[in-house]
């Protein structure tokens, strides 16, 4: 419709930030280059946009009494009009236009640009959904899929390699383990609970190079998970001196005890070459996974 930058916006995971998500020209290409965004409720026209749901306007950037943040990208903007992206009531983003002639903007602008901004909002809702649904059809293939490998198996031992070794493919991982709680009496004849890893995927290693972990190690982190039948996410291993690597190349870890009516079954972990790699989104998989693995254990056992 002839205006001179058009952009959106849309909020990040906190809600905290408008991020730049798509723009026109060489100026939008840079800013997206750099990540641009602009805080909620900050001094700008899209901070007020997130922050109130309202369309904002701001008829001449060089008069004080408008909101505005100048760019040095957009050195020659004169107008600047923005309105909410709604989804089901929250403001997910916004869409911004620019001029390079001050009172640009009038009523019809708006009018025009508020259906616009409505079939935005929509769009971005069914896109989605859709990628929503499409990860739940992934989650729901990964868990089938690991359920048949471990089932299938004649053996305990068989099983539980099956598992490592499609956690480790499935997930992209660097090692996957899986150890069992195996009780021993020591030479003092005291009960000592230990996690022994019994199957491994990645790193080429035998199981007996792998160290067992007593259960009253309160320290180590495979040991905490399995007394409190809690999962720990490790984002940088080399800040984390309680766990103990698979495999020497191992940036992030994630422990995950299986348990079945609170009582301790097992325990998975997973390992990535790179910092951070696991989220929220893998924890809740192994999470809904680990319930079907503590009965595939206790049935072969």
């Amino acid at each position: 419709v002839g205006y001179d930058h058009a952009q959106i916006y849309l909020m990040d995971e906190g809600d905290d930030y408008a991020v730049l998500r798509a723009s026109t020209g060489e100026a939008g290409a840079k800013l997206l280059a750099i990540n641009h965004k602009l805080q909620k409720g900050s001094a700008s026209v899209i901070g007020q946009v997130t922050a109130t749901a309202r369309p904002v306007i701001a008829s001449d950037t060089e008069d004080a009494r408008f909101v505005h943040r100048p760019n040095p990208l957009l050195p020659t903007t004169r107008s600047e009009m923005a309105l909410p992206l709604i989804v089901k009531g929250r403001v997910v983003g916004a869409l911004d236009v620019q001029s390079n002639r001050p009172n640009a903007f009038d009523d019809d602008d708006v009018t025009v640009l508020r259906t616009l901004a409505a079939q935005i909002s929509v769009a971005i809702d069914n896109a989605e959904l859709f990628q929503q649904s499409r990860s739940r059809a992934n989650e729901m293939s990964f868990l089938f899929s690991m359920t048949t490998v471990a089932a299938s198996a004649q053996t305990l031992t068989e099983a539980l390699q099956n598992i490592a070794d499609e956690l480790r493919d499935s997930l992209d991982a660097l090692s996957a383990s899986v150890y069992l709680p195996q009780t021993y009496i020591d030479k003092d004849e005291n009960v000592v609970v230990m996690m022994q890893p019994v199957a491994v995927a990645g790193g080429g290693q035998p199981i007996s190079e792998l160290a067992e972990v007593r259960l009253d190690a309160l320290d180590n982190v495979i040991a905490n998970a399995a007394n409190t039948r809690r999962p720990v996410i490790i984002a940088d291993v080399a800040r984390e001196p309680n766990y103990l690597p698979v495999i020497d190349d191992a940036r992030s870890a994630v422990v995950v005890p299986l348990a079945s009516g609170g009582q301790l079954t097992g325990l998975i972990t997973l390992e990535s070459a790179e910092e951070d790699a696991f989220g929220d989104e893998t924890l809740t998989v192994l999470l809904t996974l680990s319930g079907t693995l503590s009965a595939i254990v206790q049935n072969q056992q």
